[in-house]
């Protein structure tokens, strides 16, 4: 994505477009779909977020949440930068139309939806099935 130049590359707009558009629900229906570019792209940005992720932790020894509050900090710094292209004369050909805030109720809802605590088994209330 070369934000310097002015030209944003696509990834992620269609993201937050579908996040805002919710009166179509055929569209909506579509984008639900499971896309392999988009899963792609999603896995590479994890790799790469975790690997950022575990640097810093290996080379400031800062706590894991203070490391998560510079991760969060950063993507809003690439969200700024991105909408400040996306609003330049001209935009961008993808279509998106920053909205600030819709698009942070997006990326929460996102941060929300992958972080929903899986509950934990209780053993003690599980039948027993065969022996060991």
């Amino acid at each position: 994505m070369a934000v310097n130049s002015g030209r944003i590359g696509a990834y992620g707009s269609a993201e937050f477009a579908a996040a805002r558009r919710g009166a179509n629900k055929e569209k909506d229906a579509e984008y639900m779909q499971p896309d392999p570019d988009s899963q792609s792209a999603g896995a590479e940005m994890h790799r790469s977020i975790m690997m950022a992720f575990c640097d810093v932790l290996r080379t400031t020894r800062l706590p894991p949440m203070t490391v998560m509050s510079l991760a969060a900090s950063a993507l809003g710094a690439v969200y700024k930068e991105v909408a400040e292209q996306h609003r330049s004369d001209g935009g961008c050909p993808c279509g998106w139309k920053p909205d600030l805030p819709a698009d942070i109720e997006a990326l929460q809802s996102a941060l929300a939806s992958t972080t929903q605590a899986i509950p934990s088994v209780d053993l003690r209330a599980m039948d027993a099935v065969g022996r060991a």
